[in-house]
């Protein structure tokens, strides 16, 4: 694609540009990072990325005719595949985590879903299909890439249902018909998750951690909103849905806490910003369980993570940030701080060795 005064763009340049805002992001320069995720997904679409797979006859007027080739061959066009659902993933997960409207409409969206590592690898043609299919009935086992895909559109659609300025008016059946969609998909994709990414048994592979863990935080996130409505309810439907929602909370929490029991090197796990933020989500239920019930396992567990934050803190900015944030809320609960020397791998193994929830 080129305009008369400027050079012309190529998928190179929006795969760039993703890896610079993930740089950025890594380095908790999340303005910058912001900035230069839109600019990789501005250039995606003018190089129409998101509509690899419609038909051209039913493609809308542009006054950004690409003069992008047509692929060689379809490791090309999985390559274009890809690129696009990263942009994707990425706009999914900086809406969830940070409230900032998302730049991708999935109504935009014409590309299929990402084929297996195997078949692109081998060059060998694998049918998949749209994420809106794959959505509606999750009855299939996904691949690696198109899992990530179909697990953040969900943490998206349950990052959604947080509290609007119509909350109140909001009608209860919709709500919650709309909730338990959501809720039945994150549970039909952890259930249809292949073998290789399936928890414990592949905790060495970071592709199965990020997938759980951000099924999980979707979860947290989807019930604290549930609770939160619970409180605009009244009658014995509002305690159920209020007690319902604590506990699916906190059965994730603990999920993410296994993940993380599981996981050999705890510092590389939390080299991905969303996992940082997924350890910081789960000690904040742990946090609240203790303070409504003063549950020690709880408080240990809080301090668990707190502790893993602050030593991957060491070398990840983001985590660093976290952790004085997990600081001060423990602080705040009456909870004391360990020292700085007494939080290493070592007793983070140990308690890891001992824990044993029953």
């Amino acid at each position: 694609m080129k305009d008369q005064q400027d050079h012309p763009v190529c998928v190179a340049h929006v795969q760039c540009w993703l890896l610079i805002a993930y740089f950025e992001s890594r380095n908790a320069n999340f303005s910058r990072a912001c900035v230069s995720l839109g600019r990789a997904i501005r250039m995606a679409q003018l190089l129409n990325l998101h509509q690899l797979d419609r038909d051209s006859n039913s493609s809308p007027p542009s006054i950004f005719p690409t003069i992008m080739q047509p692929p060689q061959d379809w490791c090309e066009l999985e390559e274009r595949r890809r690129t696009w659902w990263v942009a994707y993933v990425s706009d999914r997960l900086l809406f969830a985590t940070s409230g900032l409207p998302a730049l991708i409409d999935d109504q935009d969206v014409f590309t299929l879903l990402p084929a297996s590592e195997e078949a692109f690898q081998n060059g060998s043609p694998e049918p998949t299909t749209t994420l809106r299919d794959a959505l509606r009935k999750i009855d299939t086992t996904p691949s690696t890439c198109g899992a990530r895909v179909m697990a953040a559109s969900l943490f998206y659609q349950a990052s959604k249902t947080a509290p609007q300025p119509n909350w109140d008016n909001l009608d209860d059946g919709e709500y919650c018909q709309r909730l338990q969609g959501i809720d039945h998909g994150l549970s039909a994709l952890a259930d249809m998750l292949p073998a290789d990414l399936q928890l414990p048994q592949s905790s060495a592979c970071q592709h199965a951690v990020f997938i759980n863990v951000l099924i999980h935080t979707a979860t947290m996130c989807l019930h604290k909103t549930a609770a939160q409505k619970a409180k605009c309810l009244q009658g014995p439907e509002a305690e159920l849905l209020a007690q319902e929602s604590h506990n699916r909370m906190f059965s994730a929490a603990v999920k993410v806490l296994d993940v993380f029991q599981h996981t050999r090197d705890l510092v590389m796990a939390l080299q991905n910003p969303i996992q940082d933020y997924t350890a910081y989500i789960a000690a904040l239920v742990f946090l609240q369980d203790f303070s409504v019930g003063r549950s020690v396992q709880s408080k240990c567990d809080a301090l668990f993570l707190f502790g893993i934050l602050r030593t991957a803190g060491e070398i990840q900015a983001v985590a660093r940030m976290l952790s004085v944030q997990l600081g001060a809320q423990l602080e705040d609960c009456g909870i004391d701080i360990p020292e700085d020397d007494e939080i290493d791998l070592d007793s983070l193994e140990a308690y890891r060795t001992r824990r044993n929830r029953g």
